[in-house]
Formats: structure tokens, sequence, C-alpha cells
């Protein structure tokens, strides 16, 4: 009997002993693994932050080439313009083109770059507005012409019988993709031709738009065709010291028709050319809900005598872009009174002393800057009487969206990118000076 209590006794302190030694190898354990999850968290916090710090410097990056690119190609592009919109000798057509062109491709560069960084950050916006696919090719084969006929290719449109003249979608979108596409296949392509297709086709019982662009260029070598996409892919690394490009174009291009419900895809053969097709959701608008745009001559001209006489401080500190805006007003507004200051403290000094109609506000300038004249100039307003609201349109070279959301925050209505094209500051302008004109007459 002794001896079954004894080992019993024994049992019992195997078994208390064991279950000490498990639990303290279960803390150890439990020690272990919350100091490695300590380990990781502070590893993964330290990698945000860090991601979070590079992201900044990209951003702070992007802001600031794209302000000291565009800023000097505002003026080259449209002194450019300017010379072309003058009287000239005929000879002096083809090298003005030239200039012309080239500062247009050096402007799809910058933006490729900045629209992959929208695209990469999910801030890039598609429009579903009405537009005319057909007059958006062949207004961009009439801007390729002499770049193709300058490499002796020819460049042709078709259009499909009884395609549907208005559709909704967006039209600085489709123009991109179908510019990026033709601008390689003229680029990628020695002898023969390129054309540009469009026709109406069902896929997966749904209407779409399909655009192709063919050429009888170098094609594409088999083991490129799944990865061409891609981006910073090319055909051959060597090529991009031939032809030039970021190597951005075809992956901008695919993850735009994407955005929009469609899809892009090619066939080639090396050697012999290339077919890049994309489809897009057909979405037929009403001819009634086409609003006409401010695009030719005639109706500039319209827009700029509805202003005649109107009295605009120009905020500036740049003597080019100066020059550039007082010349395009002049041209299109007939007396038009421009004042000019050369940085933010004097465009509030200006304000307080003379009776404006309109005020345009560069961003980045000495002393002060556009944003804190822009927010000075509101407070002067509000201590007025006659409760006037003088419309603020930036004049930026900074496209990035938390930029362009800053001058509304402050007390801007409108904005102008550098370089702009003549009916966005003619049409800029005259909308908010009408807007202007109607709150006045209902106060």
């Amino acid at each position: 009997m002794h001896y079954i209590v004894l080992l019993l006794i024994i049992l019992v302190l195997i078994l208390v002993f064991t279950w000490f030694n498990e639990r303290h190898t279960l803390k150890s354990r439990i020690s272990g693994l919350q100091d490695e999850l300590h380990h990781k968290t502070s590893e993964l916090t330290a990698q945000i932050e860090k991601t979070e710090k590079s992201e900044k410097y990209k951003e702070f990056f992007l802001a600031n080439m794209s302000h000291e690119i565009r800023t000097p190609m505002h003026a080259i592009s449209g002194m450019t313009n300017i010379l072309r919109r003058n009287e000239h000798l005929p000879g002096q057509v083809r090298y003005l083109d030239a200039i012309h062109q080239s500062a247009e491709n050096l402007l799809v560069i910058l933006n490729d770059i900045l629209d992959s960084s929208k695209i990469e950050a999910g801030k890039l916006k598609i429009d579903e507005v009405p537009m005319e696919p057909a007059k958006i090719i062949t207004d961009l084969v009439e801007i390729l012409s002499l770049r193709a006929t300058d490499k002796g290719l020819s460049l042709t449109h078709e259009i499909e019988p009884g395609l549907p003249e208005r559709v909704i979608g967006d039209p600085i979108r489709l123009n991109q993709i179908l510019t990026n596409l033709a601008s390689n296949a003229i680029k990628f392509t020695e002898q023969g031709s390129v054309q540009i297709i469009c026709k109406q086709v069902t896929a997966d019982g749904q209407g779409m738009l399909q655009y192709s662009v063919k050429d009888s260029g170098i094609g594409i070598p088999a083991n490129k065709m799944e990865t061409i996409f891609e981006v910073f892919e090319q055909v051959d690394g060597t090529l991009s010291k031939k032809f030039g490009g970021t190597g951005l174009g075809l992956s901008i291009c695919k993850q735009l028709v994407e955005m929009q419900g469609g899809e892009i895809f090619v066939v080639s053969k090396e050697g012999e050319g290339s077919t890049f097709t994309f489809r897009l959701p057909l979405i037929i608008c009403e001819k009634e809900s086409m609003e006409p745009k401010a695009t030719d001559e005639q109706i500039l001209e319209k827009l700029g005598r509805q202003m005649s006489g109107i009295q605009i401080l120009l905020a500036e500190d740049n003597h080019f872009n100066i020059m550039l805006a007082t010349d395009d007003l002049t041209h299109y507004i007939p007396g038009v009174r421009i004042h000019t200051a050369a940085n933010g403290k004097m465009a509030v000094e200006s304000f307080q002393q003379e009776s404006y109609d309109l005020v345009l506000m560069d961003i980045q300038m000495p002393e002060m800057d556009g944003y804190d004249a822009a927010s000075q100039i509101r407070q002067l307003e509000q201590n007025r009487d006659d409760e006037r609201h003088i419309p603020i349109i930036a004049m930026t070279a900074s496209l990035l969206e938390h930029e362009i959301d800053k001058c509304y925050k402050v007390g801007m209505d409108n904005y102008i990118p550098k370089p702009y094209q003549i009916e966005q500051l003619i049409g800029t302008i005259h909308e908010e000076i009408q807007k202007s004109r109607n709150t006045r007459k209902e106060l």
C-alpha cells in the first residue's frame, strides 16, 4: 500500500514538474514570438515611413520638374504660335512647324511621366463628355502629316461609313492614345505607310468603337509580344538611343484603355509591321447634347469681342511669359488693358489701388507666391462694401492634383496650364468674366 502511495506521489510530482517545464517553455516561446512580432512591427513601421517619405520626395521632384520644364516650354511653344499666327515668309513655315512639333513632342514626354505617376496613385480621372471620334482622327492626321511626309511615309485614315458622329467618352484621353500609337508607328516605320482605322464592332454582345493603327515598320519580335505593354519596355533597348522615348507610352495607353472599360492588343510580325488595336465601349449621345467649343479662330474672336475693354491684372515674374500673355490677350480682346505685377506682394498692392475685371495669377513668384496673394486679395474683398468678387485664374506650370486643389482652397476660381492652348486662355477668361457679370446683375 505504501509503495502505491509513493508511486502516486512520484507520478504527481512528475506531472507537476512536466507542467511547470512546459509552462516555462510556452512562456519562453510566447515571449520570443512577442519579441519577433515587435521587431517585425518596427521594421514594417520603418518601411511605411520610408515609403511615405519616398512618395513625398517623388511628389516634390515631379512638381518641381514639371514647373522647371513647363515654364521655358511655355515661352517656346507660345511664341512659336505667335510667329505662326503673324505674317512671316513662306519659307519659314517649315521651320516654325518643326519648332512647334518638337515642343509638342517634349510636352508629350513630360505628360507621360506625370500621367504614369497619377495612374500609379489612382488619381487620374476619366471624363465622360460628348466627343466626335472622326474629327479627333482627322485632326490628328493633319497634325502628324508633316512628320510623316518628312520621312516619305503615307499617312491616311479610314472611317467606317455610318459611324456614329457623336459618342460619350474622354476626347483628351482618346487623342492621347491615338497620338501615342500613331507617333510610334511613324517613328518605327522607315518606308511605306501608316493608317488609322475606326469602325464599329460588337464584343461579348456589347457595341464597341474599334481603333486600329497599322504600319509597315520594323515589327515586334515574337518574344516581346507579351511584355510590350509593360512599363519601360521597348522592342529593343538599342532602339531607344536611335528613336528616343520614355518607354512609358504603351503602358499608359493600356491603362487608359482599361480605365475606360476597353481592351488593347497588337498583331505584329518582325520586319513586316504592326497593328495596334483598342476597343472602347460605344455610348451614342444625342446631337443636341454636343456643346460648341472655342477651337476655331472665328469663335475665339467672337469671345474676345464680348470682353472688349476689360482690365486685367497679370501677376507674373517671368518676362517671356508676360510677353506671351500680353500678345495673346491684345490679339483677341479689343481694347484690353493689362497691368503687370512681378510678384504676389506687388499684385496685392495693385489690387488695392486699381479696379480690375480679372486677375491672372502665377503661382511660383518671389517675395510672395500666388497662393498667399490670392488669399490676401480675397481678404481685401471681404472688407469692401460693394461685395464684388473679382475672378482670379491661376496660371500654373504644375498640374499635380493637390496643387490645383490648393488654388481653389485659397479662393481662386479657375486655372490655366502652362503651356496653354490659346482656346484655354481665351475660353477660361471668357467663362469667368461671364460668371462675374451675371453675379453682378443678380446683386
